[in-house]
């Protein structure tokens, strides 16, 4: 009886087998998640490169206050919109992966349940 149980070992489990029940539409959903991450990732440091350019731009003796003032509300501007941007990304990477994580749950325990079955 003992020489037909399997021990459980942690090491041989792979990715591919964790998304053998997705379909090619959840992992539509996985890819366009992943690129949302991805573009939520590189959108957070260009706060800091504007931030530095906006701190630049005080130090500048050779622009008035009303030329500083206005690459100021120009660089404002363009973090406001990469705020969007981030914003938007990442409402998608966390609504795609939510989504894709139920549905594999779901057909994960499915399975697992008709193997229990059988």
């Amino acid at each position: 009886m003992e020489e037909n149980k399997q021990e459980f070992d942690p090491d041989s489990m792979n990715y591919s087998k964790l998304y053998s029940v997705a379909t090619a539409n959840d992992k539509i959903l996985l890819y366009i998640g992943w690129l949302a991450a991805a573009l939520t990732g590189f959108g957070l440091p260009s706060f800091i490169l504007l931030l530095g350019d906006v701190i630049d731009s005080f130090g500048s003796s050779t622009k008035n206050k009303y030329e500083q003032l206005d690459e100021i509300k120009k660089i404002t501007i363009i973090i406001t919109f990469i705020g969007v941007g981030i914003w938007i990304t990442s409402y998608i990477f966390y609504g795609f992966l939510l989504l894709f994580s139920e549905k594999v749950a779901r057909r994960t325990k499915v399975a697992y349940l008709r193997a229990i079955l059988k």
